[in-house]
């Protein structure tokens, strides 16, 4: 009850002292413009709503004037603020005076330059505590105000606030585009422009730093990269960061893809090292049987790349197992040696019954074949004389050394001093080769005689059969003995 006297009575003395106190109102609202904020908000001309803040939760009071200092608006009830002071009067909060200073019950209009606001703020207990008084100014002053507030402070120098969104930006573009005043517009139309691309920069920003920060475990660049992490991933996010403008950020978040990209990489080669390592082994953990040391030495160059030193070693615990294991393998199983060669038993021969193998010469000439012609006359007669081996006792002879000396002698004497002395040892020849052919008789050996014509016919055969039938009388006269 008393709070609701106390405003009646604040009420009263306003109305009582409208009409006569007016002039030093009005001198005090010039001269207390702007100078007790933030209690009133400035107010625009078409502004249907007075917006201020107190620095507490309370109440407040308004009234409007005219430029000419008379009362046309007044709040019959206190005004309650919010929890955090803020407070809001709309027009239709007012009750409408007439200049003689009675109420008129009608709806205030829009807010029109010129006009002074007051507003009077009111303690829990419904007590005056402070007043504030300012005018409304133009239109465009009020575009412009509202332009200013997407940046920090009302101050178009600084940055856009953290809660603006583009529909704050596309309403300040349509208020700027409908100041009257040109060079204004044009700084406001600018204004607008710049918070646009702050604001496109920092979705851009907050896009990269999304990316990034999903590398990692719990979206945390101070945790390890996720499970499944893949290069893809980590290029997106280095495209986005690198689209970016130079700042603080962009560096902040190039140092994390960086982290990211090593331990991607620190990943992928143990991976690859432990199945290349697990290549080597069967279920069993033995070594696979086609196992090589090629392949033991590709996956040591791969654990070598390994750069953390537990999962290092744990790799490298098992490459000298398999490398034991092979070692092992070789010692067990050693290469067989080439084999030697299968020498067959050589059989004894017989001289006389299996025939002499006569190593065969290579020759690049052809070989004539010998056709069987006529015995020439000679030919015939030395056939006759010769006697035909036929199976007799034993005959002593005598030695070999006085044979020989005997056909020594009489070839020397029978046979002309000529070119075919050397010819014995022709035939000597051509009777060791033919001893090859298949043998008709162990006792004889016969030769088939060279074609007629050739150089050796006529002195070989001459030579032969002088041979033989001394040999044959040598034979004779022993015998007669």
């Amino acid at each position: 009850m008393k709070k609701i006297i106390n405003a009646t009575l604040a009420t009263m003395l306003l109305l009582g002292t409208s009409s006569f106190a007016f002039a030093d109102q009005t001198f005090a609202a010039e001269s207390t413009t702007q100078t007790v904020a933030p209690l009133l908000n400035t107010s625009y001309e078409g502004d249907v709503a007075i917006t201020g803040h107190l620095p507490a939760k309370g109440a407040v009071t308004s009234r409007i004037f005219t430029t000419d200092g008379w009362m046309i608006g007044l709040t019959q009830t206190p005004i309650q603020t919010d929890e955090n002071g803020d407070y809001s009067i709309s027009i239709t909060d007012y009750t409408k005076y007439v200049q003689a200073g009675y109420p008129d019950y009608g709806t205030l209009s829009p807010l029109t330059q010129g006009m002074y606001i007051e507003v009077v703020s009111l303690n829990e207990n419904g007590d005056y505590v402070d007043r504030s008084m300012l005018n409304v100014q133009s239109a465009d002053a009020g575009k412009e105000a509202a332009v200013n507030k997407l940046f920090i402070d009302n101050n178009p120098t600084n940055t856009i606030r953290d809660t603006v969104v583009q529909a704050d930006i596309d309403q300040a573009e349509n208020i700027a585009n409908s100041v009257t005043d040109a060079t204004l517009k044009t700084a406001l139309q600018d204004r607008v422009a710049s918070a646009n691309q702050q604001l496109h920069d920092r979705l851009l920003e907050q896009a990269a730093t999304a990316t990034t920060h999903a590398l990692f475990i719990d979206a945390n660049p101070i945790n390890d990269i996720t499970e499944d992490l893949t290069q893809e991933a980590i290029d997106t996010a280095s495209n986005q960061v690198s689209a970016l403008k130079e700042s603080p950020t962009k560096n902040t978040l190039l140092a994390n893809i960086d982290k990211a990209q090593l331990q991607l990489t620190e990943k992928l080669a143990e991976q690859e090292a432990a199945i290349a390592v697990a290549s080597l082994f069967t279920e069993s953990h033995e070594i696979v049987a086609d196992l090589t040391q090629d392949r033991i030495d590709q996956a040591q160059l791969k654990v070598n790349a390994v750069t953390n030193l537990e999962k290092k070693a744990q790799l490298q615990e098992q490459i000298n197992d398999a490398q034991q294991q092979l070692d092992n393998s070789k010692i067990k199983e050693p290469e067989s040696p080439t084999p030697d060669p299968i020498v067959e038993p050589t059989i004894p021969t017989d001289e006389k019954t299996d025939p002499i193998s006569v190593p065969t010469e290579e020759t690049t000439d052809p070989v004539t074949p010998i056709k069987d012609e006529p015995a020439t006359p000679t030919e015939q007669a030395a056939e006759e004389n010769t006697p035909v081996a036929q199976d007799t006792p034993p005959i002593k002879t005598p030695s070999t050394p006085n044979v020989q000396q005997a056909i020594q002698k009489n070839t020397h004497l029978i046979t002309p001093n000529t070119a075919y002395q050397s010819q014995p040892t022709t035939l000597q020849t051509e009777q060791t080769q033919t001893t090859a052919t298949p043998s008709e008789s162990t006792a004889s050996t016969e030769k088939t005689l060279p074609k007629t014509g050739d150089q050796n016919t006529v002195p070989t055969t001459l030579f032969g059969t002088l041979l033989i039938g001394l040999a044959a009388l040598w034979s004779r006269k022993s015998l007669k003995k």
